[in-house]
């Protein structure tokens, strides 16, 4: 199998739309595959002042044209469960 970088990368860019969750960052995607649906997982971040992130969702038929659910973030902070993360 021959692997080629796809033309029109990125595939996901942030929504520079102010109060989007995604403003500022999308990264770190994971794709899962089920019935004919590429289902792809992402953290994005609003700002990085404070580096919280969220998992956002996106669905293509194809694997290159990407759709975002309408109900993201899928995953949101929860102050109550909130762990600090040492940046090295």
């Amino acid at each position: 199998m021959q692997v080629q970088k796809y033309p029109k990368n990125p595939i996901l860019t942030p929504i520079l739309k102010e109060g989007n969750f995604e403003k500022c960052s999308v990264y770190n995607p994971g794709a899962i595959v089920k019935d004919d649906k590429v289902f792809l997982f992402y953290r994005a971040e609003a700002k990085h002042k404070n580096y919280i992130s969220r998992i956002g969702l996106a669905i293509s038929k194809n694997g290159f044209k990407f759709e975002r659910y309408s109900k993201n973030p899928i995953i949101e902070e929860d102050k109550k469960l909130r762990i600090e993360v040492k940046r090295m």
